[in-house]
């Protein structure tokens, strides 16, 4: 489950990597391994697994992207992004 919502620090940098995981994940290419080495994941290609995305609160605008000179709702932009590229 991709968390936008309350697991995640909504910088420019975390919201990027998250859709770009994403990406990765839907194309089962996503792999992990942790900086010390002892925890690495993968999607393995025979096995399904279901991919939940839960986007930022209508509450929440994207500041970085505007239409207008006004920012658009981050839920939409979450929306939008996760659509576009799976």
């Amino acid at each position: 489950m991709a968390d936008f919502e309350d697991a995640l620090s909504p910088t420019w940098v975390n919201i990027l990597g998250g859709h770009y995981s994403l990406i990765k994940a839907v194309k089962q290419d996503f792999k992990f391994q942790s900086k010390d080495g002892s925890k690495t994941y993968n999607f393995a290609s025979k096995i399904r697994t279901q991919i939940m995305v839960r986007p930022r609160s209508l509450a929440r605008v994207e500041s970085r992207l505007l239409i207008d000179e006004t920012p658009v709702s981050a839920t939409l932009f979450d929306i939008v992004v996760y659509a576009f590229h799976n």
